[in-house]
């Protein structure tokens, strides 16, 4: 349990961090290592590191945390509505 709340924490955390970090200032330093696409509307997106790995990490890591705290109750309905219910996961602009 405690294994998948931290995994969970450690990408969750992550991949908000860089990708506010990124929102904030594309061109900073601590990012360049980072590759990034343009899109059609002139912005770049990040696709490596965290958000190279999976389309939404932060939703993969609140799922582990979901999935961790939920083990010890012997109940999962909380993870499983994160995967079923749309409003949940909503699109990206």
């Amino acid at each position: 349990m405690l294994f998948f709340t931290a995994l969970g924490l450690f990408i969750f955390r992550g991949a908000n961090g860089t990708k506010d970090k990124f929102r904030a200032n594309p061109n900073d330093p601590s990012l360049a290592h980072l590759e990034t696409i343009p899109t059609a509307t002139g912005k770049k997106l990040l696709c490596s590191g965290f958000w190279g790995i999976s389309r939404r990490p932060n939703y993969l890591g609140d799922l582990l945390m979901a999935t961790a705290w939920s083990l010890p109750c012997g109940k999962y309905c909380h993870p499983i509505n994160l995967l079923i219910c749309p409003q949940n996961f909503p699109r990206s602009a």
